[in-house]
């Protein structure tokens, strides 16, 4: 799985088709261990590949399925890995309400695990790369960060929604919709 994760940061085409390599490995060890940990780790692999590839959508499921799964083996860490990853790709598929919620379950995570360390490592892990992104999405997501930012306020439509609702507005079935919007 890190190898994944490092290797799809790459962002080159041969980096994405060595990281199809990892994931054919992590397969493998899924069949043949056949545990949630090696399911959740395959998850969130094909999340981090389908992202790289440009399908927030299908990685946001499969980031979905990881989180499910370290929830249920109690990977409180992992889980909020993958919260992280999650807001992300709900970033990139326009959904922030979905998104905040990902990144405030992910803060909450990895707040209640510092709490749990003493005090010297506990400045370390909240200063580490995965908790500053999230605390840096869950500050950008604030209402007034976002109006700052002339994103919607809460409970306001953002421009998808109103795009969606004039075509509902002509008339148009949910199939004629989502192939004029190309989803």
């Amino acid at each position: 799985l890190i190898a994944c994760q490092l290797i799809v940061a790459q962002a080159s085409p041969a980096s994405l088709e060595i990281a199809h390599s990892c994931e054919v490995q992590l397969v493998q060890l899924a069949q043949q261990y056949r545990t949630e940990e090696a399911e959740a780790a395959l998850a969130e692999a094909r999340g981090h590949l389908l992202l790289a590839e440009e399908h927030p959508l299908e990685a946001a499921e499969q980031w979905r399925q990881a989180v499910s799964k370290w929830e249920k083996i109690e990977r409180r860490y992992d889980q909020a890995r993958a919260l992280g990853y999650l807001g992300h790709a709900l970033s990139a598929i326009g959904e922030p309400a979905s998104e905040s919620t990902a990144y405030h379950q992910a803060s909450n995570i990895y707040d209640s695990l510092a709490t749990q360390l003493d005090p010297h490592r506990r400045a370390t892990f909240l200063d580490s790369p995965p908790l500053r992104d999230v605390r840096r999405a869950v500050e950008a997501l604030s209402p007034a960060r976002r109006r700052a930012n002339g994103r919607p306020p809460f409970g306001a439509l953002t421009e998808r929604e109103v795009e969606v609702l004039k075509l509902v507005a002509q008339g148009l079935t949910n199939a004629q919709i989502a192939e004029q919007l190309v989803l």
